[in-house]
């Protein structure tokens, strides 16, 4: 073999690794932030809820998991601001690092969503990414028995 055909045969090698390499770290490269998902644990169980019940006596506890459109966690700039559309139903109480929080029902029955928006641009500008959780909130077991009566 001629020292010309032993360089040549290095460098289409060479390049196929290379090709290979890009394509490889294409795959595991996340994309930026797009999605934001709720996820809740009921019965012993983490699922991700994209609506809920819950009693006006419970506590609800739920996490983001923030995604790229494929699929993978991604990350965003700070920490995720939450809100609800009735604050009038109760309040929420969110972890410093924004990824979790929960909601305390104040004791009316009603409806309402809770908002979460973040920062998808991990640089000086900002690309607003959203997600809502719709919660039902439902009248708590019976406590007591109220009589009433007209003398006749």
């Amino acid at each position: 073999m001629k020292i010309v055909d032993f360089v040549g045969s290095i460098s289409v090698s060479a390049r196929k690794i290379a090709v290979s390499l890009e394509k490889i770290a294409e795959a595991l490269t996340v994309g930026p932030a797009s999605t934001i998902e709720f996820w809740s644990t009921m019965g012993g169980q983490t699922i991700r809820v994209k609506q809920m019940q819950a009693k006006v006596t419970d506590t609800v506890n739920v996490s983001l998991a923030i995604k790229d459109v494929k699929g993978n966690d991604a990350p965003v700039d700070g920490a995720p601001s939450w809100t609800t559309t009735d604050p009038a139903l109760g309040s929420l109480t969110v972890a410093a690092d924004g990824m979790s929080a929960s909601f305390s029902p104040s004791g009316p029955v009603g409806s309402l969503k809770v908002q979460v928006s973040a920062d998808a641009d991990l640089g000086a500008g900002v690309v607003a990414i959203a997600g809502e959780l719709d919660l039902d909130l439902l009248p708590g077991d019976a406590v007591s028995v109220e009589l009433s009566g007209v003398v006749a």
